[in-house]
């Protein structure tokens, strides 16, 4: 155990000077490191060929141990693998376990809320006192959503200026419980159990849950660095008789990736060519600073919703 721990030590000082050393850089002697570390060459050697091992350090006989250069890693790109699979092939089930209910004292980081003493809570209480005091708090509302509230998302979406109007008014606009009851809504709507619908990879867990759940088959294509190409989503839709496109262009889960215009422009045009529905995930709509969130484009045969 001492001679381990001994070579261990010999390593991680020989480290050290590699982290901090030039490259070609002489290090030290084994002589010089037995009598440093009370070991023996044996021992210095074999510290000395698992750092030569790994590529760190270079010794020529005669001459000494040097520094090589830091070896450069290069992130491959295998996003192109995801579409090429095409849709699975095992039995997944439905629901993840991120939708476990959270035990014990640890502080849950999966549902994006903040903790309570981030949140406004009193100013929620009082709006919600002022609220039970109005007529609407004991009336049943409709099942569409209260008209106010529907009228404000339409405006949201009109907010984009001319080049955006769309004439979409709060008889377009349907207000659900949460995000998981509009997406199975919106796939239900949409397309029949067996229908397939294409899905940004990776993306978010609850749309793959909500697919399963409709007894969709989900069509990945691969996100790249932000979107996917126009011709990727194109073939997607082509392979596979797709009419549904479920994307999240704003922030998305969980690379926060953003479309820039172009990109947005050139993915509706896609869909617009295959008379396909865009399934807008716009989540983050008003958690942008300096991003303006806006649906990609109403005119387009799209379902449009943000939380």
């Amino acid at each position: 155990m001492q001679h381990d721990s001994t070579e261990a030590a010999i390593e991680h000082h020989l480290r050290d000077l590699i982290r901090v050393g030039p490259v070609g850089a002489t290090l030290p002697s084994t002589r010089s490191l037995v009598t440093r570390f009370g070991a023996s060459p044996l021992t210095v050697q074999r510290a000395v060929q698992n750092l030569a091992r790994l590529g760190l350090i270079e010794t020529r006989p005669g001459a000494g141990t040097f520094i090589l250069p830091r070896p450069t890693l290069g992130r491959a790109d295998f996003s192109w693998q995801t579409t090429t699979l095409g849709p699975s092939r095992n039995s997944l089930t439905a629901v993840g376990t991120a939708m476990a209910l959270d035990k014990g004292p640890a502080i849950s980081m999966h549902n994006a809320y903040p903790t309570e003493e981030l949140l406004p809570g009193r100013l929620v209480r009082t709006a919600l006192t002022r609220a039970a005091r109005g007529h609407a708090s004991v009336s049943l509302p409709s099942v569409d959503g209260l008209p106010d509230l529907r009228a404000w998302f339409a405006n949201e979406i009109r907010a984009g200026g001319p080049a955006r109007a769309s004439g979409v008014t709060a008889d377009d606009v349907v207000v659900v419980p949460g995000s998981q009851s509009a997406l199975t809504s919106i796939f239900r709507a949409l397309a029949q159990p067996g229908d397939a619908v294409v899905m940004e990879s990776p993306t978010y867990w609850g749309a793959i849950a909500a697919a399963r759940q409709a007894g969709l088959v989900i069509v990945p294509v691969a996100r790249g660095s932000a979107v996917p190409s126009a011709a990727a989503l194109d073939e997607a839709f082509e392979s596979s008789g797709a009419r549904l496109f479920y994307a999240q262009p704003h922030f998305a889960n969980p690379t926060g990736a953003l479309w820039s215009a172009d990109e947005s422009a050139a993915i509706v045009a896609v869909a617009r060519a295959r008379n396909a529905f865009i399934i807008e995930d716009d989540w983050a709509h008003d958690f942008g600073i300096e991003a303006d969130a806006r649906p990609s484009s109403p005119a387009t045969p799209t379902a449009t919703w943000c939380t």
